[in-house]
């Protein structure tokens, strides 16, 4: 009898302690990605970004990315302008 007890402790721990480590790790959802709808963007932290509209004959730099691992969706939408 107390064998089968200790068996079914054993067993009840291992099956929450699985239970705790699926609910630690399961996936976040991402974040919204940041919006860029304007000339002159600097994305400078790591992240997913959006681009909202066309971005046409901007004055200089259209967007400038200074940061490492930046996603930048242009959503269909371009950039356009002059080269100088």
């Amino acid at each position: 009898m107390v064998k089968n007890i200790k068996k079914t402790v054993k067993h009840a721990g291992l099956v929450l302690m699985t239970g705790a480590f699926c609910i630690c790790t399961h996936p976040q959802p991402a974040p919204d990605p940041t919006p860029v709808s304007s000339c002159g963007a600097v994305l400078s932290l790591p992240g997913e970004y959006i681009l909202t509209n066309d971005l046409n004959n901007c004055p200089s730099t259209a967007v400038t990315i200074t940061a490492s691992d930046v996603h930048f969706n242009l959503n269909g939408h371009i950039i356009d302008g002059t080269a100088e």
